[in-house]
C-alpha cells in the first residue's frame, strides 16, 4: 500500500494501513507531500511518531449512552434477535423430526401471531436481549439505566403492537418494512459507518459578516479543509 501523503486523521491512516498483510506478507510506503510542513516532520519523527501512533487516536465524539445512538442500534438488535438468534435457538432445541417448525419471523404476520399468544412475554424477551446487547445488565450498566429500559420497551412495543398491527404493514415482510424506510434510524445497520446520510458542503461566496468572497479566496479555505495546507506553492507561510 503507498500513502500519497500522511491523512490528516491518525485513525484513518491506522486503518487503512491495517488492511495490508491480512492474507500475505505486505508492506506500506508513505510518500509525504514535500509542500506540506506536517509531512517532512513526520519523516523526521518517523520511527517514534509510529512507535506512539495509538496514542494520538481522538476519542469518538459519541457518547455510549446517548440515547440517539441506542436508537440508532435498535432496529439491528430487534432483528438480529427475531432472524437469527431465536431460530438458532428453535433448531437446536427442536427434535430432528420437528425441526420444520422453527419460527419464521421474517414475515410480520408470524411475529404478530407469536405477541397474540405470548403478549408481555414476547416483548421482554425482545427486550432483555436488546438490553444485554448494548451494556444496560451486568456491572457496566449506568446511571439511569431504568430509562434506557423504559426506551427499548417503548420501541419493541410501538413497533409489534402499531406500526406492525397497520393494514400497511401487516402483511408483509420485515425486510420489506426496514428496506421501504427512508430515514436511517429506522433501518438496521450495514457497517459501523452507517450512522446517518451524507451530507453536502456548499461553499459560500460571503462571510459571517456578508462580505463577499472570491473564488480564489474559497478555494484557499477547501484546501485548507481537505488537505491541512492553505498553499500548494511550497511555502511555509503561516
Amino acid at each position: 500500500m503507498f500513502f500519497a501523503g500522511m491523512p490528516s486523521d491518525i485513525a484513518e491512516y491506522i486503518q487503512a494501513s491495517s488492511r495490508v498483510g491480512r492474507a500475505h506478507i505486505g508492506f506500506v510506503v508513505l510518500v509525504p507531500t514535500p509542500q506540506r510542513r506536517r509531512d517532512r516532520h513526520i519523516v523526521h519523527i518517523f520511527d517514534i511518531f509510529h512507535r506512539f501512533l495509538e496514542r494520538m487516536v481522538q476519542p469518538a465524539a459519541i457518547d455510549r449512552w446517548a440515547e440517539r445512538a441506542i436508537e440508532r442500534v435498535f432496529p439491528s438488535l430487534f432483528q438480529a434477535y427475531l432472524l437469527g438468534v431465536v431460530p438458532s435457538q428453535e433448531l437446536l432445541r427442536l427434535p430432528e423430526n420437528e425441526k420444520h417448525k422453527t419460527p419464521d419471523f421474517s414475515c410480520i404476520p408470524n411475529v404478530r401471531r407469536e405477541f397474540s399468544a405470548r403478549g408481555d412475554a414476547f416483548i421482554d424477551e425482545i427486550d432483555r436481549f436488546i438490553e444485554s446487547a448494548v451494556g444496560l445488565r451486568g456491572v457496566f450498566a449506568p446511571e439511569g439505566e431504568e430509562h434506557y429500559r423504559q426506551r427499548i420497551d417503548q420501541w419493541t412495543r410501538s413497533l409489534i403492537g402499531n406500526t406492525w398491527n397497520s393494514p400497511l404493514w401487516g402483511s408483509g415482510t420485515m425486510d420489506g418494512y426496514f428496506q421501504a424506510q427512508t430515514d436511517p434510524m429506522f433501518k438496521p445497520m450495514t457497517s459501523l459507518r452507517d450512522v446517518d446520510q451524507g451530507g453536502i458542503i456548499q461553499a459560500s461566496f460571503r462571510d459571517t459578516k456578508g462580505r463577499s468572497q472570491t473564488p480564489g479566496e474559497v478555494q484557499l479555505v477547501m484546501d485548507l479543509v481537505r488537505h491541512g495546507v492553505a498553499n500548494n506553492d511550497g511555502l511555509d507561510n503561516s
